[in-house]
């Protein structure tokens, strides 16, 4: 699935600072401010105006051999600096080199040779610790552009499908019924219900499948967050669904709730007194409630993905704090019990002062969480903080108990640290940079006759860059590729029960459908 780059030459021969044919990005600052670290002037600089860590990259629109770099440090007072530099492209970052901790001053020049010369179309430095904000008068890049440009990596298009309006839709679901029919949330407490041709049934004035909007708090990261169908649904008629409470008797406001609902004698509607409370989990902080909910093909329980609380900064590390929901995937069987029972295999049944709920830990704010239907497999896409946005796989066969690493691991790489452990920590199977985007969206695994060049792959987007990705297992390895950009404001992605895959347009209010190209 991944694009092939030129074969550098051995040398080129009197290369050339060539930065200023990229577009410049970084951690923080303005496009007249960043465009400073590449103007060719040692009288003018970017700075962050914060510490460390801090990034600077830059972009260009084809592949670069590139033999060199030149860092023109901005720092004051001077002091022990440790910097990193990646290269890649869209679908991937590899570390080049680390520099220090090293004792710099400002005006110093960092020459960082290659050799064997790279091929690139980014350049990545990472500014990870220093005694200054993060800074610096000139990048400087020799390199010559590539004769030779890669095809458009673009695999996937996107169509219209809903007809009519869903304001602020969050999540996509099919029906596992036989009936054909989409179910799309909208953030402040509705579920709205269409056929396989994407009409909303009452002609998109009727009553809604569903109509909590009364008990919601919405809206930033709150709203009606999840939905999951047990199994046997046809006959059973009720089902499930997460939300951010408004405040109620036990519960309070911004609590996370998961409750069962029943569908009257209309299969077009259900009847919002008849909610029945599963579980709540309260909230410290209106961000990071995660809050997607499923049932898995193989063990019937349902999961819960629960993020750390927020509002930022590892939350005081309650994603590792097992005597507390957040930040975790639970799993729970609430099909035996009038509210839930606790399955006899869950990894920490026994432990005094651990919730016994929990199956897996150390997420920050899984924003998109599917089973692959035909595996068993379950993939969670977590949101990141500073720099990284991350997936995760857990395999069918699992017993659980994956750390996935928050806060001390954000991606592949320490957060807030130079150096962490990783021993016991389950990492991601992939992840992009900040570079790309904001805030990772999950995701739906490609299984439906739609997709056959796709088939197993999991399909993700990031919320501001409208950039989806697809990774896949090939040979043992999990493989990524860039599918589109697609500048549509991406909120949730998902599945009918033919496979077909939808993706939620936010900035729109609408529904999507995925084609393959």
């Amino acid at each position: 699935m991944a694009v092939g780059s030129p074969i550098p030459p051995a040398s080129l021969g009197g290369s050339t600072n060539v930065v200023r044919a990229g577009t410049p990005s970084a951690s923080v600052g303005d496009a007249g401010g960043i465009n400073s670290a590449i103007d060719g002037s040692l009288e003018t600089l970017w700075n962050a105006q914060k510490g460390p860590p801090g990034w600077f990259a830059v972009t260009f629109d084809r592949p670069h051999f590139i033999e060199r770099l030149e860092l023109v440090v901005a720092q004051l007072p001077a002091g022990d600096t440790v910097h990193e530099v990646w290269m890649g492209d869209t679908l991937s970052l590899e570390l080049v080199t680390r520099l220090g901790p090293t004792r710099t001053s400002d005006g110093q020049t960092l020459t960082i040779p290659l050799n064997p010369i790279r091929t690139a179309s980014r350049v990545l430095v990472r500014t990870l610790s220093g005694p200054s904000n993060v800074a610096w008068k000139e990048i400087r890049v020799f390199g010559a552009a590539a004769q030779t440009v890669p095809s458009s990596v673009a695999r996937v298009q996107l169509k219209p499908f809903l007809k009519g309006n869903a304001q602020q839709p969050t999540g996509v679901y099919g029906s596992p019924d036989g009936t054909a029919r989409v179910f799309i949330l909208e953030q402040r407490g509705r579920i709205i219900v269409t056929n396989g041709n994407g009409d909303i049934y009452g002609g998109g004035r009727g009553q809604p499948f569903l109509d909590i909007t009364n008990r919601v708090s919405c809206c930033t990261e709150r709203g009606l967050e999840g939905l999951a169908f047990p199994p046997g649904f046809r006959a059973k008629r009720y089902f499930y669904v997460s939300y951010t409470h408004v405040g109620g008797p036990n519960i309070p406001l911004g609590a996370l709730v998961v409750s069962r609902f029943r569908v009257t004698d209309n299969a077009e509607i259900a009847d919002p007194r008849s909610e029945e409370v599963i579980l709540v989990v309260p909230q410290p902080h209106e961000a990071h409630n995660g809050g997607h909910i499923a049932f898995s093909p193989k063990d019937g329980y349902l999961y819960v993905g629960l993020g750390d609380g927020g509002p930022g900064g590892g939350a005081g590390g309650t994603s590792q704090d097992l005597s507390l929901h957040l930040g975790k995937i639970l799993r729970i069987d609430p099909e035996s019990h009038p509210q839930y029972a606790i399955p006899p295999g869950n990894p920490f049944v026994g432990r005094s002062g651990v919730r016994a709920e929990i199956w897996a830990l150390g997420l920050r704010n899984p924003w998109g969480m599917r089973f692959d239907q035909a595996t068993g497999d379950l993939f969670i896409a977590d949101a990141g903080e500073t720099e990284w946005e991350e997936v995760n796989v857990q395999r069918a066969d699992s017993r659980g108990g994956e750390n996935y690493g928050w806060p001390l691991w954000e991606g592949r790489h320490c957060h807030a640290a130079l150096t962490c452990d990783p021993a016991g920590v389950t990492m991601p199977i992939s992840e992009y940079h900040h570079l790309d985007g904001c805030v990772i969206v999950g995701g739906a695994v490609a299984r439906g006759p739609r997709y056959p060049k796709l088939t197993g792959t999991f399909i993700t987007a990031d919320f501001c860059s409208g950039r989806m990705w697809g990774v896949r297992e090939e040979a043992g390895r999990w493989v990524g590729s860039l599918l589109t950009e697609s500048r549509t404001v991406i909120s949730a992605l998902g599945t009918d029960e033919v496979g077909n895959i939808y993706v939620a347009d936010y900035g729109r209010s609408t529904v999507l459908v995925l084609d393959e190209l």
